[in-house]
């Protein structure tokens, strides 16, 4: 049966949902066929939930004549990835008691967003939880602790600290590099 034009698409990804295709007054005839194109932006969801499907279907004009529904899937390539950079401020100390600040910051530096809570685990200070909702991607968050002089560290001649941060995307577990921030005795030494 020859179908009057034009033909409309009814697209969940499309803009106002469909669009038409064909030229209005022709016919399409049995065995021959009219092409459509749209285009889809991909959004931050489409990437976190890992793939995005595209159903469509036509109508005849009055929808005397409706197609089958037909979907395609095209799935997103995910790269979760975390980076924390630690410092110390001031990178030298003289005595027992001098407070030194550990300053750490976390960045989610993949394409998909860092679910959940991020932790850091620190050498210094143990484990703590640095953010409840999670990190989007190119977003960071910064936070630090101080640190008071000890008679070791002057006996060392240095303080070295080291973290690294953890969170999840797709319930598995995201863990970044490490980072270290070395401050240095700087002051008379015993065997002066």
């Amino acid at each position: 049966m020859d179908i009057p034009e034009p033909i409309t698409v009814h697209d969940n990804k499309i803009l106002g949902g469909q669009i038409t295709v064909g030229t209005s007054g022709s016919v399409l005839a049995v065995g021959q066929s009219v092409t459509g194109t749209a285009t889809y932006t991909i959004t931050q969801a489409d990437l976190n939930n890992g793939a995005v499907t595209n159903s469509a279907f036509a109508t005849g004009p009055n929808n005397i004549v409706i197609s089958n529904n037909t979907s395609v899937t095209v799935l997103a390539i995910q790269k979760p990835d975390l980076k924390i950079d630690k410092d110390v401020d001031p990178k030298t100390y003289f005595t027992v008691g001098d407070l030194i600040d550990y300053s750490f910051t976390v960045t989610n530096k993949g394409n998909v967003d860092i679910a959940g809570s991020i932790t850091v685990t620190d050498s210094m200070f143990g484990s703590s939880q640095i953010s409840s909702h999670g990190l989007a991607p190119g977003q960071s968050v910064t936070r630090g602790k101080s640190y008071l002089i000890t008679p070791q560290d002057i006996e060392n001649g240095f303080v070295l600290n080291s973290a690294f941060a953890t969170g999840s995307c797709n319930d598995k577990k995201i863990t970044s590099n490490s980072d270290k921030a070395i401050a240095k005795f700087f002051g008379p030494t015993s065997n002066l």
